[in-house]
């Protein structure tokens, strides 16, 4: 932790103990206040309260945490390690714990763990992006190699984007590059497949590609 700090990093849902892997993050970014908590749903790296470890998301643990945070802070952002490996859609278990999270007052839910991008969806005005797939990893079937960095766009408390700098891990051997070509055209159609029976729109440009509310066609979960 201490060389997560000393590289300028601030870490969040690990430490020595429940008191420091509990704590919230606060932010403030022009004159927003951001609070950034983080969990972990696989049932790893926790070995009780006085050891060093991982927030582990028991769903009581998670609502007290979220409560508690939702009253100082302008944007609640929730990360979370959660799902099943080499998987394209989310389990009922993420399902169930994304929209509980924003029913007790997260804005952006942000998923990891699966290794492959999964499907965005809008849920009582906030955004659970299931998972972001891979960024800096070695393995090998395409769709693992297949990522983006996820982008929130806020006016203050208003949210007005959010969008997904494509990235491939190919050229580079397991580091990410611009998605661009063949590449570019399999992530979009992999996207636009994952997200098919999700309330997400979906539209390119020259950013990449835009996620925003379909709400002519939204599916009731």
């Amino acid at each position: 932790m201490a060389n997560v700090r000393k590289a300028g990093m601030i870490p969040i849902g690990a430490g020595i103990n429940f008191d420091q892997f509990s704590l919230p993050v606060f932010l403030d970014v022009k004159g927003t206040r951001l609070g950034v908590l983080a969990f972990n749903d696989t049932g790893t790296n926790y070995l009780g309260q006085d050891n060093p470890g991982a927030m582990p998301a028991l769903d009581s643990w998670v609502e007290q945490s979220i409560k508690e945070a939702r009253d100082s802070v302008d944007i609640l952002i929730v990360q979370i390690h959660w799902g099943y490996e080499d998987k394209e859609l989310p389990s009922e278990r993420q399902i169930e714990l994304g929209h509980n999270m924003v029913k007790w007052g997260a804005d952006i839910v942000v998923g990891h763990h699966p290794h492959q991008w999964q499907p965005i969806e809008f849920y009582q005005n906030s955004v659970i992006a299931y998972s972001i797939g891979n960024f800096t990893f070695d393995q090998n079937d395409v769709e693992n190699n297949l990522s983006g960095v996820l982008v929130f766009k806020y006016n203050g408390k208003i949210r007005q984007d959010i969008y997904v700098l494509p990235v491939e891990l190919i050229s580079l051997d397991g580091f990410p590059a611009p998605a661009t070509g063949e590449l570019l055209t399999k992530f979009e159609d992999y996207i636009r497949m994952v997200n098919a029976n999700f309330n997400s729109r979906i539209y390119t440009d020259s950013m990449g590609f835009h996620f925003e509310e379909n709400t002519e066609d939204t599916i009731q979960r």
